[in-house]
C-alpha cells in the first residue's frame, strides 16, 4: 500500500546508501479495486532490490513456492542459501506451477480469484459496517486478503483473543505486527477462505466479544 513516490523514495535510498532491500510483495497481484502500482523493484537501477512473490497466496497455500528476482550474479547464491534450508521445494509441485504458467492459465485464474476476493471483502466490510459501527474502524482495503481493524483503546485484542475463539471466531491481534508490541486494541481479519455467509456469522460472533470488554 506504498504510494509510487515512497517506492522510488525507498529504491533511491538503497542505492544511496548501498543497503540491500527485500522487497516482500505476495499480495499486490491480488488487486480488486484502483490502479496497480509499480513496485519498488522497478526503481532499482543499482541492482540493490530483491523482489519476492508467492504461489501461495495465488494458487493455493499448501503449494509452499515463490519466487525472487535479483541481480543475475547473486542467484547462483542465493539458489545455495536456499537449498542450506532444506534442500529444495517439492520438484512435483514446481513442474505444477511451471506448466500452469506455460500454458497460459494464470491470467484466467487471477481475474476469477480477484472477482471472488472482492466479493468476500465487500461482505467483511458490511458486517463491520453493521456490528461494529461506533466500536471500531477499519480499513477499506483495494486487494490482498485482509482488513485492519483498530477498535477503542481499552480493547485488548490479544487478551480477548481466548474468548473469541470460544465463540469459534478467530483473527491476529495487531500486536504480532508490532515491532515493541504495541498497537494492542488492533486486529487484522482474513476474509480469503470464507463464503458471505461464513464471514457475516464469524463478525457477528466477534462483534459480541467486543462488546463483552467495552
Amino acid at each position: 500500500s506504498l504510494s509510487g513516490e515512497k517506492r522510488a523514495d525507498a529504491a533511491a535510498l538503497a542505492a544511496r546508501y548501498n543497503v540491500p532491500l527485500v522487497e516482500d510483495d505476495p499480495y499486490s497481484i491480488l488487486r480488486f479495486h484502483g490502479e496497480t502500482v509499480p513496485p519498488i523493484k522497478a526503481h532499482d537501477e543499482a541492482g540493490l532490490v530483491f523482489y519476492v512473490g508467492s504461489f501461495s497466496k495465488i494458487l493455493f497455500p499448501a503449494i509452499r513456492l515463490g519466487w525472487i528476482v535479483a541481480s543475475p550474479d547473486l542467484i547462483p547464491k542465493i539458489t545455495a542459501l536456499r537449498e542450506s534450508f532444506d534442500l529444495e521445494t517439492s520438484t512435483l509441485l514446481q513442474r505444477v506451477a511451471a506448466e500452469f504458467l506455460v500454458q497460459g492459465m494464470l491470467e484466467t485464474h487471477l481475474l476469477r480469484l480477484c472477482e471472488v476476493n472482492r466479493t468476500r471483502s465487500e461482505a467483511l466490510l458490511e458486517a463491520l459496517e453493521q456490528h461494529l459501527t461506533g466500536l471500531a474502524t477499519w480499513t477499506k482495503p483495494e486487494g490482498g486478503l485482509f482488513v485492519w481493524v483498530t477498535l477503542l483503546e481499552a480493547v485488548d485484542t490479544w487478551e480477548m483473543f481466548e474468548a473469541a475463539v470460544e465463540r469459534k471466531v478467530a483473527y491476529i491481534p495487531g500486536a504480532s505486527f508490532a515491532v515493541h508490541g504495541d498497537h494492542r486494541n488492533t486486529m487484522r481479519l482474513s476474509f480469503s477462505n470464507l463464503q458471505p455467509e461464513a464471514i457475516r456469522v464469524g463478525v457477528a460472533r466477534l462483534a459480541e466479544v467486543i462488546r463483552d470488554r467495552c
